[in-house]
C-alpha cells in the first residue's frame, strides 16, 4: 500500500487504509509542528470536526456482532432448557439456577473489568474479552453434566460483562454530542435485533433432534449443544472486527497521549470526508484535567500498589459529591429495569410453551381455551406434583415445545426492533430523561395488566410491548449515565451500575417461580409496582449536559 503522504489526493487509496493502530501509525504522517498561537481544541470540539461518515458506519458494523454475542450469552439457555431437561437431569430449581448463574458471573466481574478498561484501555480489553467468551461458549456446548454447564455459564457471565460495558463506552467516545445519542440507541437496536436472530437460529437448529455419541455414550453431542456453540460465534467474529480499530481518542487524551489521539482524529476525518488527513483543522489538543494530574503526580507508570490505591480513590469519587446522588439514583433505576426486562424475557419461552400447550388441551369450545392465569396455575400445580412424585418413575418425558413458541419470540423481537427505530427518531426531539420515564410508565403498566390476559393473543401483545419498552428503558439509563460521569469514572460507573442491574436479574429469575406459587398475579404486580416506583424516582435524575467530560 502506498504511503498516504504520497497519495493524499487519491480518495480510493485513503479509504483503503486498514483499520488498526499499526496502520494508523503507518498511514498517517506525524503531527505537524504547530505554532504557539495555534488554538487548542478539547475532545468535543475535535470530534465534531471529524464529521460523520464511513468510519462511523464501519464502527457500527464491527460492534454489531459484539452486541449480538452479549445477548446470545444471556438468552440462549432459555431455548434449550426444555430439550436439555432430560439429558442433564434438571429440576425446576436447576432451571432457575441456570437462568440466573450468568448474571451472577457478570456481578462478580463488574469492578474487575471497570478497573482494567479505565487503566489498560477500551480496545485491548474488548478484544481479549470477546476471544475468551467465544472459547467459553465452545466449552459450554461440550458440557455433559448440569454442574459442568453451570460452571462454564458462570465464567461466560464473568467474561462477557466486560465487552457488554466497554462497547457502550467505546462507541460513545467515537462520537460528537450531535450523534452520540443515536449511536447509543443503535447499540440498543443491535441488542433488540439479536433477540430476533436468536430464536430463528434456535428454530432451525434445536428441533432437528439429531445426536451422536463417543466413548460408548460417555460423550454426547446433539442439536441443542450445537445451538449453544453457534451462540458463541458472534463474539469470535467481533474479536476479528475490533482488531481493525484504534484506541478511543477520548481515552488517549485522558492518558495525556494527545499526539496519538490527534492521529486518530485525522484518520477519522480522512475516512469520513475523503480529504487528506493533513487538512484536518485541529493542530493542538487541549490536555485533559485527568491527564494533568497524571503528569503532576508522575503516575504514568505506576506499580501495582499505586494502581490499586489510585483505583480505590477513583471508585470512592462515585460515593462523594457531585456524583453520589446521580450514581445511586441511576443504580436503583437500573436494578428495576433489568429485573423486569430479564425476568420476563427469559421466562417468555416457558410462558408461551405453557399457554400453547394448555390451550391445545382444552377440547370443549363452550368452556374456552382458558385465561393466562389458568395456564400458569396449571403449570405450577403440575410442577409441584412432579416434585412430590419424583421418586415414583424413572422415565423423563420432556415438555413439547410448539413452533408457536419460536414464532411468538420472533414477534416480540420484531416489535422491539420497530420501537427502537422509533426511539432513534424521538431521541433528538425529546430528552433522554423524558424517554426513560415514558418507557418506565408503559413497562409498569404492562406488568400490572399481564395477569389479566384472557388468551394467548393478548399475552403476546403485552409481552411484545413490555419487553420493548423495558429495552428502551435500560438503554436510556445507560446513555444518561455515560454523560453524567467523567471519562475517568465512566467505564467503572457503568460496570458497577450494570452489576446492580444483574443483581436484579438474578433476584427476578430466582424469586419469580416462588411468587408464582403464591398466585398468578403476585409476581407481575410486584414487578409492576417496583417499576412504578422507578418512574417516580426518575424525576430526580439530573438532566445530562450532552458533553463528555
Amino acid at each position: 500500500m502506498k504511503n498516504i503522504e504520497k497519495s493524499g489526493n487519491n480518495k480510493t487509496e485513503v479509504f483503503a487504509i486498514t483499520l488498526s493502530d499499526d496502520n494508523v501509525d503507518r498511514g498517517l504522517s506525524a503531527p505537524e509542528e504547530h505554532s504557539p498561537t495555534d488554538h487548542a481544541y478539547d475532545f468535543d470540539s475535535a470530534i465534531a470536526l471529524t464529521d460523520f461518515g464511513r468510519f462511523n458506519i464501519m464502527l457500527y458494523l464491527a460492534i454489531m456482532p459484539c452486541a449480538w454475542g452479549c445477548i446470545f450469552d444471556t438468552t440462549s439457555i432459555s431455548y434449550v432448557l426444555p430439550y436439555a431437561e432430560c439429558d442433564l437431569g434438571m429440576t425446576l430449581f436447576h432451571k432457575g439456577l441456570l437462568n440466573a448463574i450468568i448474571y451472577a458471573g457478570m456481578m462478580s466481574s463488574a469492578c474487575v473489568w471497570g478497573y482494567w478498561a479505565d487503566t489498560i484501555g477500551r480496545r485491548p480489553l474488548l478484544l481479549y474479552g470477546l476471544i475468551l467468551d467465544a472459547l467459553c461458549n465452545f466449552l459450554i456446548s461440550t458440557s455433559q453434566s448440569f454442574y459442568v454447564l453451570l460452571t462454564f455459564k458462570f465464567f461466560s457471565g464473568f467474561i462477557v460483562n466486560g465487552p457488554f460495558a466497554i462497547n457502550m463506552t467505546f462507541v460513545a467516545e467515537y462520537h460528537s454530542e450531535k450523534y452520540r445519542s443515536r449511536a447509543l440507541l443503535l447499540i440498543g437496536l443491535f441488542n433488540a435485533s439479536a433477540q430476533f436472530v436468536l430464536p430463528c437460529v434456535a428454530w432451525i437448529v434445536i428441533p432437528q433432534g439429531w445426536s451422536f455419541e463417543l466413548l460408548d455414550g460417555a460423550f454426547v453431542y446433539n442439536s441443542w449443544r450445537l445451538f449453544l456453540f453457534l451462540s458463541g460465534l458472534p463474539c469470535f467474529i467481533a474479536s476479528l472486527t475490533v482488531l481493525y480499530f484504534p484506541e478511543s481518542p477520548k481515552f488517549l487524551m485522558t492518558q495525556g497521549k494527545n499526539e496519538e489521539a490527534l492521529k486518530v482524529f485525522r484518520w477519522m476525518y480522512s475516512l469520513n470526508t475523503g480529504n487528506p488527513p493533513e487538512m484536518f483543522p485541529v493542530k493542538v489538543l487541549r490536555q485533559e484535567d485527568f491527564a494533568k494530574k497524571l503528569n503532576d503526580n508522575k503516575l504514568r507508570n505506576p506499580n501495582f500498589w499505586q494502581k490499586t490505591y489510585n483505583r480505590l480513590v477513583q471508585m470512592s469519587l462515585l460515593f462523594r459529591k457531585p456524583y453520589f446522588k446521580s450514581f445511586m439514583l441511576i443504580a436503583v433505576l437500573q436494578f428495576g429495569s433489568i429485573l423486569g426486562l430479564n425476568t420476563l424475557r427469559l421466562w417468555l419461552p416457558q410462558l408461551f410453551t405453557v399457554m400453547e400447550n394448555y390451550q391445545s388441551m382444552q377440547s370443549d369450545p363452550e368452556v374456552g381455551s382458558g385465561t393466562f392465569c389458568d395456564a400458569v396455575n396449571n403449570m405450577t400445580s403440575l410442577s409441584n406434583n412432579r416434585v412430590n412424585d419424583a421418586n415414583t418413575s424413572d422415565i423423563c418425558v420432556p415438555v413439547p415445545v410448539p413452533d408457536a413458541v419460536y414464532i411468538n419470540s420472533l414477534i416480540v423481537s420484531a416489535t422491539s426492533v420497530i420501537l427502537y427505530l422509533l426511539s432513534s427518531v424521538a431521541i433528538n426531539k425529546i430528552s433522554r430523561k423524558i424517554l426513560m420515564m415514558i418507557s418506565f410508565f408503559f413497562s409498569s403498566l404492562g406488568f400490572f395488566v399481564f395477569y389479566l390476559s384472557p388468551n394467548s393473543d393478548v399475552v403476546l401483545a403485552l409481552s411484545a410491548l413490555t419487553v420493548s419498552f423495558s429495552n428502551i428503558t435500560t438503554l436510556t439509563i445507560t446513555s444518561i449515565l455515560v454523560e453524567l460521569m467523567p471519562t475517568s469514572l465512566r467505564t467503572l460507573a457503568i460496570s458497577l451500575v450494570m452489576m446492580i442491574g444483574r443483581l436484579g436479574a438474578v433476584s427476578g429469575n430466582l424469586v419469580f417461580p416462588i411468587l408464582l406459587n403464591l398466585g398468578c398475579y403476585v409476581p407481575f404486580s410486584t414487578i409492576g409496582g417496583y417499576l412504578a416506583l422507578c418512574l417516580l424516582i426518575a424525576i430526580f435524575i439530573p438532566k445530562p449536559s450532552g458533553i463528555l467530560v
